[in-house]
C-alpha cells in the first residue's frame, strides 16, 4: 500500500462468548478471554505475488483478539482488542482454525493486514517477527474439534 491512503476498517461487533457454549465446554476456549462476533466480518489484503486475499468470518466465531505479549508496553503494542490490529487478530485466528494452507501464509496475511490498515511498518513486521517465532505452539495445538467448528464459520477466497 505504499503510497496509498490506508483502508479504515470497521470495528467488529463482539459479545461475551455464552455460558455453556459448546466450544467453551470442551475446553477449546475460556469465557474469561474469549468474545464472540455478533456479526459476520469481511477483511481483504494484499497477499503474496501480486494476489489478494479476502476472509469472511461469520457471525458465531470466538477470538481471544491479538496475542499481545504481557510483557509489552500497552502504550507502544495496544491490547488484544484495540483496533485495527483487531480485525487482523481475528482473521488470524480464523486461519488458524481451520489451519489454512500454511502457517507462515497466515502469519503473513495478519502483517499485510495490520500494514493496509493503518500500524506502522515497522511495529507490524515486529508483530510478524513475534507470531513467526512463538505461533507454532497455538498452530499444532489447534484440536480437531476446533477445526470442525470454524470451517462452516469461515470463508477464504483469493484473486
Amino acid at each position: 500500500m505504499d503510497g496509498l491512503a490506508k483502508k479504515t476498517a470497521e470495528t467488529p461487533s463482539l459479545v461475551d462468548v455464552p455460558e455453556g457454549h459448546p466450544m467453551v465446554s470442551a475446553g477449546v476456549f475460556s469465557r474469561e478471554d474469549c468474545k464472540m462476533l455478533s456479526k459476520t466480518l469481511t477483511a481483504r489484503c494484499k497477499l503474496i505475488w501480486g494476489l489478494h486475499i479476502t476472509v469472511t468470518v461469520r457471525e458465531g466465531y470466538i477470538t481471544n483478539g491479538a496475542s499481545v505479549p504481557r510483557h509489552l508496553p500497552e502504550r507502544a503494542f495496544g491490547t488484544p482488542w484495540d483496533m485495527p490490529r483487531l480485525v487482523a487478530a481475528i482473521v488470524h485466528d480464523a486461519l488458524y482454525s481451520i489451519k489454512w494452507r500454511f502457517r507462515w501464509l497466515a502469519d503473513r496475511v495478519y502483517r499485510n493486514m495490520c500494514v493496509e490498515y493503518g500500524i506502522e511498518r515497522a511495529v507490524a513486521d515486529f508483530e510478524y517477527a513475534c507470531i513467526r517465532a512463538a505461533g507454532w505452539k497455538a498452530w499444532n495445538g489447534v484440536k480437531k474439534v476446533e477445526r470442525n467448528w470454524a470451517k462452516p464459520l469461515v470463508s477464504v477466497y483469493i484473486d
